[in-house]
């Protein structure tokens, strides 16, 4: 019998020989399943995701506030900067503008609520998205539908984009990027003059214009068109006109999108007050900016040739000197690569590609290294990547299609190469996605990457805390602060662990030497050192905590909260109640004192009494949400179910998650059944 007399009669797409060779030529519908293929598998590796928890700004963004889960979030996210809902009383509360974001973060609160399921398998649809279309740009950019498939797979599947798609809060990378190819796919389908033309330019103009209102580091998407006119501009001339031609030519392509560029800084500067400003923690001068450059555009090359190497800390420090190896390193290694790079392309018949593509990965990367508006430690984040490496991904796709061509055994070559090379993506794709599975996780990861950097000490820690495992906590806070005793964040957390460990003594000790810290002290930090010399038995300690803070400026009234809170710890009511009262009649609307006088209140079960503190509270904070969990407990205890159901969902559309509101609304429920 035949080799392939058991393929007969079966459609191409199910013979293996005939389905390779038809991927090689680039037929259609080849070409379609394979990308189908490739666009699946990408989301079932993904989808490793989806048992991920929310981490690190994920929670910041869903931090109980009342405007996210109003419709009214979406046109008001267009007139503020990015963070503005965080605190609308003080704006700007970022350097961001990006509306779109802020958009696609409210519908996925409306559709999803707090389930991070929802939300990743949102991001994981973006991404395959993202695939499909590097597969259409690199298609049309390569002229090779076969190039265009492998380039896609790559992107699809490389590790270092981990971190873009898995953490919810990077939305910002991937919708850009989308945004950005699909601007620049329309534009290399438009024609000069014709109405199709025309229109395909209309669109990439508003594709444009989405990836501005998604991220800032669509300002450099004119560079890419100006470096595509310029690189792929056909003359006949020589020399200096030569050049001349492909300016004029760059500059005619690009401005359009330069018009653009320039209304969209005109409505960011009307948003924010400001085009862009430095770290304000700890800005660095304009020579440490410029010496730090090549070691960051180095390090981000190193990710992409070394995509396995990801994670979320590659440590970057500023460089000070020009002397500095790590100034004069990088300098050399990047010279290095300019020239092989010259040597190797400069004859090469698809040597404008290439060229292309490089500058793509520069451009795209280009406003990830303003190091002077950025920490250190965020100097080299895996994230970045996310649309330089389309360039990475074109260049090695078709550098090995092009390979395979040339006759039957490279063909083998490249697709046995790229079969193990996928494979060992999609591999090393799971354990990367481990790293996002929870703080815990990623916190630990970046302790293992950078031991020396306490910020990541201190989340851990954190993390750890919110399980309830204060003994771990508490090491990993002792580290931080061993790594930086000015930490002074860390030292009161630690404290607070202490004194959930029983450890009051410790407490005391940690509190004490957080108030010697302070630059200038403040009175609430002696009473809340009063409050853990109490718990630890030091009564000497009590009172000099308290004459501390009656000492400093308007720390009378912080003293006298803390008696009242001592004197309730210790089964006085009423010598709280009395305390409380007289500090109310000095300060009527100091609302640490009206919410400590309701607890004594209703531990006293005088309900109306503590239900008009209460109000009263709520007039001075309206939108805070455990104020309508205490007076909707109050109204369910007075039978005044009604008005509790309307308080507690008050509550729950602020946090819907809240275990206490959603137990009170179910019990007001039942009761209410029951009648």
């Amino acid at each position: 019998m035949p080799p392939d007399a058991n393929l007969a009669g079966k459609p191409e797409a199910l013979q293996p020989g005939i389905a390779v060779a038809a991927l090689w030529r680039g037929d259609g519908s080849s070409v379609r399943a394979g990308l189908v293929a490739v666009m699946a598998l990408t989301g079932l590796i993904y989808a490793r995701s989806l048992s991920n928890e929310f981490v690190f700004d994920d929670n910041a963004v869903l931090a109980p506030n009342p405007y996210m889960g109003q419709w009214s979030f979406l046109w008001k996210s267009f007139v503020h900067d990015a963070w503005w809902f965080s605190d609308p009383s003080h704006l700007p509360q970022s350097s961001y503008y990006r509306p779109l974001i802020d958009v696609w973060r409210a519908l996925n609160l409306h559709l999803f609520g707090h389930n991070p399921a929802g939300w990743h398998a949102a991001m994981i649809a973006l991404h395959v998205l993202v695939v499909w279309l590097v597969f259409r740009t690199a298609s049309i950019l390569t002229g090779d539908r076969t190039a265009g498939l492998l380039a896609a797979a790559l992107f699809g599947l490389m590790p270092v984009h981990a971190e873009a798609v898995a953490w919810a809060a990077a939305v910002s990378y991937p919708m850009s990027a989308a945004f950005e190819l699909g601007a620049f796919e329309f534009y290399l389908r438009s024609r000069p003059g014709g109405e199709l033309g025309s229109r395909r330019l209309a669109i990439s103009l508003l594709l444009f214009a989405g990836a501005l209102l998604c991220q800032e580091s669509a300002v450099t998407f004119p560079g890419l068109i100006a470096a595509y006119a310029f690189i792929f501009s056909n003359e006949e001339m020589d020399g200096g006109a030569v050049l001349k031609s492909k300016f004029a030519k760059s500059l005619v392509a690009v401005w359009p999108y330069v018009i653009e560029l320039a209304a969209y800084f005109v409505v960011r500067f009307w948003v924010l007050g400001f085009i862009s400003r430095m770290n304000p923690v700890k800005p660095p001068n304009v020579l440490e900016i410029i010496l730090t450059i090549p070691g960051a555009i180095a390090n981000n090359l190193m990710l992409l040739a070394m995509f396995w190497i990801t994670g979320p800390a590659h440590r970057l420090e500023f460089v000070t000197g020009i002397g500095a190896p790590g100034f004069y390193v990088p300098v050399a290694v990047l010279a290095a690569l300019c020239g092989a790079g010259f040597i190797l392309l400069k004859n090469h018949p698809r040597r404008r590609i290439y060229s292309f593509c490089a500058a793509w990965i520069l451009i795209a990367l280009a406003p990830m290294l303003d190091s002077g508006g950025l920490l250190a430690s965020s100097l080299i984040q895996d994230r970045y990547l996310y649309l330089p490496s389309f360039g990475f991904c074109v260049i090695a796709a078709d550098l090995a299609i092009q390979f395979g061509r040339e006759n039957e055994p490279r063909r083998m070559i490249v697709g046995t190469g790229a079969a193990v090379l996928l494979g060992a993506c999609a591999v090393l794709l799971l354990l990367t996605l481990k790293t996002w599975r929870d703080e815990v996780a990623l916190f630990s990861r970046g302790i293992e990457e950078a031991p020396e950097i306490e910020y990541y000490h201190n989340r851990l820690a954190v993390a750890f805390a919110a399980r309830g495992d204060f003994a771990d906590a508490r090491k990993e806070f002792n580290a931080a602060v061993g790594i930086d005793p000015n930490d002074t964040v860390s030292r009161y957390s630690l404290a607070l662990v202490e004194e959930d460990l029983g450890d009051r003594r410790a407490a005391e000790e940690t509190l004490a030497a957080w108030v010697k810290m302070l630059k200038p002290p403040y009175a609430g930090a002696y009473a809340e050192l009063a409050i853990a010399a109490d718990a630890a038995g030091d009564k000497p300690g009590v009172e000099a905590a308290l004459k501390q803070a009656e000492a400093l400026s308007g720390g009378a009234g912080a003293a006298a909260l803390a008696r009242a809170k001592l004197a309730y710890l210790h089964g006085d009511s009423k010598g709280a109640e009395r305390l409380l009262d007289d500090l109310l009649r000095r300060e009527p609307d100091d609302g640490p004192a009206l919410l400590a006088l309701g607890k004594v209140l209703v531990s006293d079960k005088r309900f109306d009494d503590a239900l008009a503190v209460f109000r009263h509270a709520q007039r001075i904070a309206p939108g805070e949400p455990s104020l309508h969990y205490k007076i909707a407990a109050i109204l369910h205890q007075l039978g005044r179910d009604s008005e509790a159901r309307g308080e507690c969902a008050q509550a729950l559309e602020v946090s819907p998650d809240n275990p206490s509101a959603l137990a009170l609304m179910a019990e007001i429920e039942r009761h209410t059944q029951a009648q």
